[in-house]
């Protein structure tokens, strides 16, 4: 027994009206055709689905089941066009974006909020990793999105944009005797212990305080590594040491860290964020959030 969608829309349209006549101009036929094609579901089913009196219809007991039935799986139909069609035109899917810590303080919360407000129904799958991690996982097809520090060569599939640059400050305890000044040469920091996170979480980071400390003539002497920026400020406050963060963690410092700016002239003190992603995207979903992103960076870049 096999039963075609036009023939459970014929019926449930019949059992909602009730009425041949009004069924039919409903469904934009004649009242004989819709008769017939009544007559030849009843003989695929096999039992008696309505009776006809001279003024309505009546369902049998098995046709109000049949009707129930009829309903359901063309509401079922109905919702798996639909959900095709916002996948297809990126209004409903799965975006997976993967980023470096830092770029979750000032970059990424933007971009969360602009594809709540204009993309609701996408599902976004969020995760941490280094920038080279990244860039494995988007060849890899791991992942969608990346915010990354680097912009490293290798990698001829994928784009990557420029979305965001800041500078990196010095991050002291407040107690320190250098905490009261407004600005900092690097150089007045050479005798400290330097906090700085592992280099396999945040190596470009790193890589560019010790070269930012290189210029200043000396490397950093670092004791301590902790994973997370506002450790590093925890220990900062304690007293621990000294560290070179981006200007970003200035909205978690307490007051037991004293963040100032660095008057050094030294493109390695400047951190640079590129969002990156596969030149040839062919998921609709994933194309729309790139350009939400795009955007929603772009205006604040402006700003």
């Amino acid at each position: 027994m096999h039963t075609d969608l036009k023939s459970l829309r014929y019926f449930a349209m019949l059992a909602d009206t009730l009425s041949f006549t009004v069924a039919a101009n409903k469904l934009r036929m004649t009242q004989p055709a819709l008769s017939i094609a009544m007559q030849r579901l009843e003989e695929r089913v096999g039992a008696e689905l309505l009776r006809r009196t001279s003024r309505h219809v009546i369902l049998t007991p098995a046709g109000e089941a049949y009707a129930k039935g009829a309903r359901e799986i063309l509401a079922l139909v109905e919702q798996v066009e639909k959900t095709t069609a916002d996948v297809a035109s990126g209004q409903e899917g799965l975006c997976r974006i993967c980023f470096v810590q830092s770029a979750s303080f000032d970059v990424l919360p933007p971009i969360l909020r602009a594809v709540q407000d204009q993309a609701a129904r996408v599902t976004l799958q969020l995760s941490e990793a280094t920038s080279i991690d990244q860039l494995k996982q988007l060849t890899d097809g791991q992942m969608d999105i990346g915010l990354v520090r680097q912009a490293v060569h290798g990698f001829a599939d994928l784009s990557l944009t420029l979305v965001h640059e800041q500078r990196m400050v010095a991050a002291l305890p407040a107690t320190h005797k250098l905490a009261a000044n407004l600005r900092l040469p690097l150089s007045a920091l050479q005798d400290e212990v330097f906090l700085m996170v592992p280099d396999h979480r945040s190596p470009a980071i790193n890589a560019r305080v010790r070269a930012a400390c290189a210029a200043a003539g000396y490397q950093p002497r670092a004791s301590l590594e902790a994973v997370e920026m506002a450790t590093i400020l925890s220990f900062v406050g304690e007293g621990l040491g000294v560290a070179l963060l981006p200007a970003s963690c200035r909205r978690f410092a307490d007051r037991s860290v004293s963040l100032i700016d660095l008057e050094d002239i030294n493109e390695h003190l400047n951190l640079p964020l590129y969002l990156v992603h596969r030149k040839v995207e062919r998921d609709p979903t994933v194309r729309r959030i790139i350009d939400i992103a795009l955007r929603t960076l772009s205006r604040l870049h402006r700003h």
